[in-house]
């Protein structure tokens, strides 16, 4: 009889192991249009959303390094994204946390961060004692925010504040790319010129997780941060953190031998995405997303095919 139950109990345990993965809906889709500047140029890029009320999707943030501590050379190892991805079998991984800039980027270097930034429930970086952040309590939802984040959050990257702040008042800190679903006051950095760009949005119940990644070359094509905010809005965001930018820009869509369930609802969003009419349009911004092939690998890294080396990434493991 014990034998028996025990079998049971076991075929119960596999049985909700099997059916996890089905929790993890996604969709993941080519972003192109255009936007206006000095002329009129193409934009493309990537998008993801990840359902993340299944607790199926778990964050992943760049670690504190005890022997860049210890040396007193700062908080962590840089390492380029794609390095990250690598090392840790993330799904979606992206560049997140920026910091000052350096005459060369070597993997190993040890740097600090110029926010916020907590990984699996450790202090990495103190940063600035407000926002701009991502950060979750949980696996299952995000938040974000301009003030102050909690003590009981897990993971945190925060976006920048001060590096390459060109703020009309450059003693306000840069804030939050979108805030309650209108544009933010200063996004930064580099706010007024085009350039590839990276940022991570939550809908209004913090349960979708919308990730954009805009193709560029600083100067030349990309988008400024008042467009990206759109572009955000439009994908469905009601608050967002802009990310570390140019050439440090990197999406790496990597599906494992199984791989996240498309969500018809989300693959819904994605065709029926677009700036809303109400919304202020700087840059004349059109776009559209076309749905992709969750099972199938996608990559835009800006600093191939070196890699550049960077101070925080931000990814997910699926099914963990």
């Amino acid at each position: 009889m014990r034998s028996t139950i025990r079998s049971v109990l076991l075929a119960l345990v596999l049985a909700a192991g099997a059916v996890a993965p089905t929790l993890a809906q996604v969709a993941v889709g080519s972003l192109s249009g255009t936007v206006t500047y000095d002329s009129t140029v193409a934009v493309s890029g990537y998008v993801a959303y990840l359902d993340l009320s299944g607790g199926a999707f778990t964050p992943v943030v760049s670690p504190l390094s005890d022997s860049c501590r210890q040396a007193g050379n700062g908080q962590v190892s840089m390492l380029p994204t794609r390095d990250f991805q690598s090392q840790n079998g993330t799904l979606l991984a992206i560049t997140a946390n920026s910091g000052p800039a350096m005459s060369s980027y070597k993997t190993g270097t040890c740097g600090v961060p110029a926010g916020l930034v907590v990984s699996g429930g450790l202090l990495v970086n103190p940063g600035q004692t407000g926002g701009p952040v991502l950060y979750f309590n949980t696996p299952s939802a995000a938040a974000i925010t301009g003030g102050t984040v909690p003590t009981s959050a897990q993971w945190a990257v925060a976006g920048s504040t001060n590096t390459n702040n060109d703020c009309p008042n450059l003693h306000q800190p840069g804030s939050l790319l979108v805030a309650n679903g209108t544009p933010g006051v200063c996004p930064i950095p580099k706010s007024t010129i085009p350039a590839a760009r990276g940022a991570v949005g939550v809908d209004a119940t913090g349960t979708v997780l919308i990730v954009a990644v805009v193709e560029g070359a600083e100067g030349t094509s990309g988008l400024k941060t008042a467009d990206l905010a759109s572009l955000l809005i439009g994908l469905g965001a009601v608050n967002a953190v802009n990310f570390d930018g140019g050439g440090s820009t990197v999406f790496y869509w990597t599906p494992g031998a199984t791989a996240p369930v498309q969500s018809a609802k989300l693959v819904q969003m994605l065709k029926s995405a677009a700036v809303p009419s109400k919304l202020p349009n700087p840059g004349s911004l059109t776009f559209k997303v076309t749905p992709l092939d969750p099972s199938q690998q996608y990559v835009y890294d800006a600093s191939a095919p070196g890699g550049r080396p960077i101070y925080a990434s931000l990814g997910f493991l699926f099914g963990h």
